[in-house]
Protein backbone atom coordinates (compact mmCIF):
# COMPACT_ATOMS: atom_id res chain seq x y z
CA UNK A 1 0.00 0.00 0.00
CA UNK A 2 2.82 2.39 0.90
CA UNK A 3 4.58 1.68 -2.41
CA UNK A 4 1.39 2.45 -4.35
CA UNK A 5 1.01 5.71 -2.42
CA UNK A 6 4.60 6.78 -3.21
CA UNK A 7 4.17 5.92 -6.89
CA UNK A 8 0.91 7.88 -7.05
CA UNK A 9 2.62 10.84 -5.40
CA UNK A 10 5.53 10.70 -7.84
CA UNK A 11 3.09 10.54 -10.76
CA UNK A 12 1.27 13.58 -9.41
CA UNK A 13 4.54 15.53 -9.16
CA UNK A 14 5.47 14.47 -12.68
CA UNK A 15 2.13 15.65 -14.09
CA UNK A 16 2.52 18.93 -12.23
CA UNK A 17 5.99 19.47 -13.70
CA UNK A 18 4.65 18.69 -17.18
CA UNK A 19 1.94 21.30 -16.62
CA UNK A 20 4.57 23.83 -15.52
CA UNK A 21 6.59 23.17 -18.68
CA UNK A 22 3.45 23.55 -20.79
CA UNK A 23 2.53 26.80 -19.03
CA UNK A 24 6.06 28.09 -19.64
CA UNK A 25 5.82 27.24 -23.34
CA UNK A 26 2.49 29.09 -23.47
CA UNK A 27 4.05 32.13 -21.85
CA UNK A 28 6.90 32.08 -24.40
CA UNK A 29 4.30 31.93 -27.20
CA UNK A 30 2.35 34.88 -25.76
CA UNK A 31 5.30 37.15 -25.02
CA UNK A 32 7.37 36.54 -28.15
CA UNK A 33 5.88 37.40 -31.51
CA UNK A 34 7.17 35.40 -34.43
CA UNK A 35 9.22 32.26 -34.79
CA UNK A 36 12.66 33.83 -34.43
CA UNK A 37 11.81 35.49 -31.10
CA UNK A 38 10.36 32.25 -29.71
CA UNK A 39 13.35 30.25 -30.94
CA UNK A 40 15.83 32.61 -29.26
CA UNK A 41 13.85 32.85 -26.01
CA UNK A 42 13.72 29.07 -25.60
CA UNK A 43 17.26 28.40 -26.82
CA UNK A 44 18.77 30.59 -24.08
CA UNK A 45 17.20 28.32 -21.48
CA UNK A 46 17.61 25.09 -23.44
CA UNK A 47 21.38 25.64 -23.58
CA UNK A 48 21.54 24.78 -19.88
CA UNK A 49 19.88 21.43 -20.51
CA UNK A 50 22.15 20.85 -23.50
CA UNK A 51 25.22 21.61 -21.40
CA UNK A 52 23.98 19.17 -18.73
CA UNK A 53 23.69 16.43 -21.37
CA UNK A 54 19.90 16.21 -21.07
CA UNK A 55 19.12 17.54 -24.55
CA UNK A 56 21.01 16.49 -27.70
CA UNK A 57 21.98 19.78 -29.39
CA UNK A 58 22.15 18.30 -32.92
CA UNK A 59 18.63 16.87 -32.60
CA UNK A 60 16.98 19.53 -30.44
CA UNK A 61 17.90 22.74 -32.31
CA UNK A 62 16.39 21.69 -35.69
CA UNK A 63 13.27 20.46 -33.85
CA UNK A 64 13.03 23.75 -31.94
CA UNK A 65 13.41 25.69 -35.20
CA UNK A 66 10.45 23.86 -36.72
CA UNK A 67 8.39 24.16 -33.55
CA UNK A 68 9.01 27.89 -33.19
CA UNK A 69 7.32 28.52 -36.55
CA UNK A 70 3.99 27.03 -35.38
CA UNK A 71 1.34 29.74 -35.15
CA UNK A 72 -1.33 27.85 -33.21
CA UNK A 73 -0.69 28.17 -29.46
CA UNK A 74 -2.03 24.76 -28.39
CA UNK A 75 -0.15 23.01 -31.19
CA UNK A 76 3.01 24.89 -30.21
CA UNK A 77 2.68 23.82 -26.57
CA UNK A 78 2.02 20.18 -27.48
CA UNK A 79 5.02 20.07 -29.82
CA UNK A 80 7.26 21.69 -27.21
CA UNK A 81 6.25 18.99 -24.72
CA UNK A 82 7.28 16.38 -27.28
CA UNK A 83 10.73 17.82 -28.01
CA UNK A 84 11.30 18.45 -24.29
CA UNK A 85 10.49 14.84 -23.42
CA UNK A 86 14.14 14.19 -22.33
CA UNK A 87 13.73 16.95 -19.72
CA UNK A 88 10.47 15.40 -18.48
CA UNK A 89 12.12 11.97 -18.28
CA UNK A 90 15.13 13.35 -16.39
CA UNK A 91 12.72 14.87 -13.89
CA UNK A 92 11.78 11.28 -12.98
CA UNK A 93 15.33 9.93 -12.73
CA UNK A 94 17.30 12.95 -11.51
CA UNK A 95 14.95 15.59 -10.04
CA UNK A 96 17.81 17.24 -8.12
CA UNK A 97 19.64 18.05 -11.37
CA UNK A 98 16.49 19.50 -12.94
CA UNK A 99 15.90 21.65 -9.87
CA UNK A 100 19.47 22.96 -9.96
CA UNK A 101 18.95 24.05 -13.56
CA UNK A 102 15.59 25.58 -12.67
CA UNK A 103 17.29 27.68 -9.99
CA UNK A 104 19.88 28.93 -12.50
CA UNK A 105 17.14 29.82 -14.99
CA UNK A 106 15.11 31.48 -12.24
CA UNK A 107 18.03 33.74 -11.31
CA UNK A 108 18.94 34.67 -14.87
CA UNK A 109 15.40 35.27 -16.09
CA UNK A 110 14.56 37.48 -13.12
CA UNK A 111 17.99 39.15 -13.03
CA UNK A 112 18.14 38.39 -9.32
CA UNK A 113 21.24 38.37 -7.14
CA UNK A 114 21.90 35.06 -5.42
CA UNK A 115 22.22 34.99 -1.62
CA UNK A 116 22.31 31.18 -1.33
CA UNK A 117 20.64 28.11 -2.87
CA UNK A 118 17.11 29.10 -1.84
CA UNK A 119 17.15 32.89 -1.60
CA UNK A 120 17.92 35.73 -4.01
CA UNK A 121 16.98 39.38 -4.12
CA UNK A 122 16.46 42.45 -6.25
CA UNK A 123 16.33 46.12 -5.31
CA UNK A 124 13.74 48.61 -6.53
CA UNK A 125 13.72 52.12 -5.09
CA UNK A 126 13.61 51.71 -1.28
CA UNK A 127 12.59 48.05 -1.41
CA UNK A 128 14.70 44.89 -1.30
CA UNK A 129 12.49 42.14 -2.69
CA UNK A 130 13.45 38.56 -1.86
CA UNK A 131 12.70 35.60 -4.09
CA UNK A 132 12.45 31.90 -3.19
CA UNK A 133 14.14 29.72 -5.80
CA UNK A 134 12.74 26.28 -6.74
CA UNK A 135 13.88 24.05 -3.89
CA UNK A 136 11.43 21.20 -3.33
CA UNK A 137 14.06 18.49 -3.82
CA UNK A 138 16.49 20.44 -1.64
CA UNK A 139 13.85 20.62 1.09
CA UNK A 140 13.39 16.85 0.87
CA UNK A 141 17.13 16.39 1.31
CA UNK A 142 17.61 18.94 4.11
CA UNK A 143 14.23 18.75 5.84
CA UNK A 144 12.11 21.71 6.93
CA UNK A 145 14.55 22.71 9.67
CA UNK A 146 17.50 22.77 7.28
CA UNK A 147 15.52 24.74 4.69
CA UNK A 148 14.52 27.38 7.23
CA UNK A 149 18.16 27.64 8.34
CA UNK A 150 19.10 28.38 4.72
CA UNK A 151 16.45 31.11 4.54
CA UNK A 152 17.78 32.64 7.77
CA UNK A 153 21.31 32.47 6.36
CA UNK A 154 20.11 34.31 3.24
CA UNK A 155 18.35 36.97 5.30
CA UNK A 156 21.49 37.52 7.36
CA UNK A 157 23.53 37.99 4.19
CA UNK A 158 20.90 40.41 2.91
CA UNK A 159 21.03 42.31 6.21
CA UNK A 160 24.75 42.95 5.66
CA UNK A 161 23.96 44.39 2.24
CA UNK A 162 21.04 46.51 3.49
CA UNK A 163 23.16 47.84 6.35
CA UNK A 164 25.42 49.48 3.76
CA UNK A 165 22.52 50.90 1.70
CA UNK A 166 20.53 53.41 3.73
CA UNK A 167 17.97 54.01 1.00
CA UNK A 168 16.47 50.52 1.54
CA UNK A 169 13.62 50.91 4.01
CA UNK A 170 11.75 47.61 3.72
CA UNK A 171 12.06 44.00 2.60
CA UNK A 172 9.23 42.27 0.76
CA UNK A 173 8.43 38.73 -0.37
CA UNK A 174 5.73 37.76 -2.88
CA UNK A 175 5.13 34.04 -3.26
CA UNK A 176 2.78 31.09 -2.83
CA UNK A 177 5.08 30.22 0.08
CA UNK A 178 3.81 33.30 1.94
CA UNK A 179 0.26 32.01 1.44
CA UNK A 180 0.96 28.45 2.56
CA UNK A 181 3.46 29.17 5.35
CA UNK A 182 2.30 32.39 7.05
CA UNK A 183 3.37 31.30 10.54
CA UNK A 184 6.90 30.52 9.35
CA UNK A 185 7.10 33.86 7.55
CA UNK A 186 6.00 35.67 10.71
CA UNK A 187 8.61 33.82 12.78
CA UNK A 188 11.20 35.02 10.28
CA UNK A 189 10.13 38.58 11.02
CA UNK A 190 7.66 39.30 8.22
CA UNK A 191 4.15 40.71 8.44
CA UNK A 192 1.64 39.19 6.00
CA UNK A 193 -0.07 41.93 3.98
CA UNK A 194 -2.43 39.64 2.04
CA UNK A 195 -3.10 38.23 -1.43
CA UNK A 196 -1.86 40.21 -4.42
CA UNK A 197 -4.35 41.63 -6.92
CA UNK A 198 -5.32 40.04 -10.24
CA UNK A 199 -3.42 42.58 -12.36
CA UNK A 200 -0.19 42.01 -10.45
CA UNK A 201 -0.63 38.24 -10.59
CA UNK A 202 -1.30 38.30 -14.35
CA UNK A 203 1.84 40.38 -14.86
CA UNK A 204 4.30 38.40 -12.74
CA UNK A 205 2.68 35.00 -12.09
CA UNK A 206 0.66 34.35 -15.25
CA UNK A 207 -0.47 30.72 -15.41
CA UNK A 208 0.25 30.05 -11.72
CA UNK A 209 -2.96 28.68 -10.22
CA UNK A 210 -1.73 29.02 -6.63
CA UNK A 211 -2.71 31.89 -4.34
CA UNK A 212 0.13 34.42 -4.20
CA UNK A 213 0.53 36.58 -1.09
CA UNK A 214 2.89 39.34 -0.04
CA UNK A 215 4.77 39.86 3.19
CA UNK A 216 7.09 42.63 4.34
CA UNK A 217 9.40 43.61 7.16
CA UNK A 218 10.97 46.99 8.00
CA UNK A 219 14.67 47.59 7.56
CA UNK A 220 15.22 47.67 11.33
CA UNK A 221 13.76 44.18 11.75
CA UNK A 222 16.04 42.72 9.09
CA UNK A 223 19.12 44.31 10.65
CA UNK A 224 18.37 42.35 13.84
CA UNK A 225 19.68 39.30 11.93
CA UNK A 226 23.17 40.78 12.26
CA UNK A 227 22.98 40.20 16.02
CA UNK A 228 21.99 36.55 15.68
CA UNK A 229 24.41 33.66 15.72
Amino acid sequence: MEKISIEANNQEHQEKFKQEVGDFAGKIFDTNKGGEERFNAILVIAQKFIKAGILDENKFIPELKRCSEIEDKNQFINQMLIILEPVLETKKTNPILIEEIQRDVFLEQGKFIKLNEVLSYGISWDNAHIHFAPAKELRKEMGIKGSISLVKDGLKKLAKIVEQDEKIKKITATSWIVTEMPTTMERLGFTITGLIGKNLKDKHFKGDKRDISQAEMPREKLLEYLKKE
